[in-house]
């Protein structure tokens, strides 16, 4: 080991000396987190034991020596012990963590339970720690070891922004703008999940949720009531090892129903986020239009508030319509009239009651007769995703 590593490691040292006094069993995770990032696991623990924790875990030979011993980093291979413990593990158990959101929590245990899996519930959770009243940390730790995976499910419970004193140019509008917030014991739940098992924590988002940069690049399944988003959180799962079976069934694609647990923290009395409702759906067909095949949204505000609408988006349903959102689709009722008349807007006040509409341009693979029976169906031709007040809603069409 060189003079710079030696140093590093006096220094780590010294941190966990100061760790051990607070608490023996971080600073027995913090040498494994340095093992992590040194390439290898750590096999030998040195720390001071003290007489705050005369039964710590972590050893150490006596706290007058003058000569103290230090931790070599060396990469080995996963123990048997590991491996017979990934064989034991239930591949049907999975351990969600969620937030105040009672109906999310409860239509994804109803889903998970129609794909075959065996969510933990928090007593069961508790009754594994063997103890009469464990610390909320051995909860966690004892349900982690028995699950297969771990789900984590954010829903926007809190509301949060930036403090206007720490604002730059460069800020989102969830930055400066109140926005649905996940609860902080999801978020630190969550990193611990992601610390012990990251291959096996899937991320799952239900509703706008203001996103945190710990997570940014990690792909979170955004999940409703459309058969395209059960059918990747089905995926995400076996992958993480989990025993999914689906084949054959039907039933997985309905149970749960998510849409229905969309919340707005910030209304009394809980009232569904999805504040705008689609009155109608139409294609047309205009020959002589730059674009000439359109389907129109219309969308009703059905809150007591005036409503900024922008930045709509488009994703289709499967067996619904693919398609594309133009820029300058937006238009407003006005007594008989639609305004502006031939070319719309990207964004616009729509007064309580009001009616707006937008259009989507189809895919080439859709023929008209086809799009207007689509239309005219209750087939869910996809989602529409737009901005309501600075809060992304997103709206089954």
């Amino acid at each position: 080991m060189n003079d710079d590593g030696a140093r590093g490691f006096l220094f780590a040292h010294e941190v966990s000396r100061m760790l051990a006094v607070i608490d023996p069993d971080r600073a027995e995770v913090f040498w494994k987190l340095l093992g992590a990032f040194s390439g290898g696991q750590v096999s030998e623990f040195h720390i001071p034991q003290t007489e705050a924790h005369p039964k710590s875990k972590i050893a150490f030979r006596g706290r007058t020596m003058k000569k103290q011993e230090y931790v070599i980093v060396t990469p080995v291979e996963p123990d048997e012990q590991s491996k017979d413990r990934m064989d034991a593990v239930d591949k049907r158990r999975v351990f969600v963590v969620h937030g105040r959101n009672t109906d999310a929590r409860d239509a994804l245990f109803t889903f998970l339970r129609s794909i075959n899996l065996d969510p933990i519930e928090w007593e069961e959770a508790v009754h594994m720690t063997d103890e009469a009243s464990p610390y909320l940390g051995d909860v966690l730790e004892a349900a982690f070891e028995k699950a297969q995976a771990a789900v984590v499910l954010l829903t926007g419970d809190d509301i949060s922004r930036l403090g206007k004193y720490y604002l730059t140019p460069y800020d989102t509008s969830d930055e400066r703008n109140p926005t649905p917030q996940a609860r902080p014991n999801v978020l630190f739940e969550a990193g611990m999940a992601f610390g012990k098992y990251s291959r096996r924590t899937v991320l799952v988002g239900l509703g706008p949720t203001r996103p945190f940069s710990d997570v940014v690049g990690r792909l979170v399944v955004r999940i409703s009531n459309d058969h395209e988003s059960r059918q990747k959180l089905a995926n995400r799962l076996r992958n993480a090892g989990c025993d999914v079976k689906i084949d054959y069934k039907s039933d997985w694609l309905k149970a749960g129903d998510f849409d229905a647990a969309l919340r707005n923290p910030d209304l009394p009395g809980g009232k569904i986020l999805v504040r705008l409702s689609v009155v109608k759906r139409e294609a047309s067909f205009t020959p002589d239009a730059t674009y000439k095949r359109k389907v129109w949204i219309q969308l009703r505000n059905e809150t007591d508030e005036c409503l900024e609408l922008r930045d709509p988006s488009w994703k289709g349903a499967l067996g619904g319509m693919k398609g594309a959102i133009r820029s300058q689709t937006i238009q407003l009722k006005l007594g008989p009239y639609w305004c502006p008349e031939k070319i719309g807007v990207d964004r616009l006040h729509l007064p309580p009651g009001d009616l707006c509409k937008l259009w989507i341009e189809p895919g080439e693979e859709h023929q008209m007769d086809a799009l207007k029976q689509l239309c005219e169906s209750e087939t869910p031709l996809g989602v529409l995703t737009i901005t309501a007040n600075s809060v992304h809603v997103p709206i089954s069409v």
